[in-house]
């Protein structure tokens, strides 16, 4: 699955790798007729540099925002959740709708028992 937008040639692949325990990911380019991959990136490669030496020329690779969100989507779809916080937004939601629909079924049930005669 190509996590940067279709227009583009070159994305970022993500695929799920139970066996590894993880997922990979492959930076590739798709071929011209979008009939598969043409190419993929080789693994990252480690430099040694001088601590007291300049910085690196750049990042290893850098993503747009929309990208990132489209990445951060992908790995929600493979169970990837955040170690802290609240939740989404959309678990919030579905929690709200929850609670609706118990106090509805609550207030049902406690009509119910008003018109049931007593023994």
């Amino acid at each position: 699955m190509f996590i940067l937008p279709a227009y583009r040639r070159i994305g970022l692949v993500a695929h799920d790798s139970p066996m590894k325990n993880g997922v990979d990911f492959y930076l590739a380019e798709r071929s011209p007729d979008d009939a598969g991959l043409a190419a993929v990136a080789a693994p990252v490669e480690l430099r040694a540099i001088d601590p007291g030496g300049p910085p690196p020329e750049g990042p290893t690779f850098s993503l747009h925002r929309e990208h990132v969100q489209a990445l951060v989507d992908r790995l929600w779809s493979l169970g990837f959740r955040p170690s802290e916080g609240t939740g989404s937004v959309g678990a919030l939601a579905q929690a709200e709708a929850h609670i609706k629909s118990l106090k509805a079924t609550n207030e049902s049930l406690l009509a119910l028992l008003k018109t049931r005669p007593s023994a």
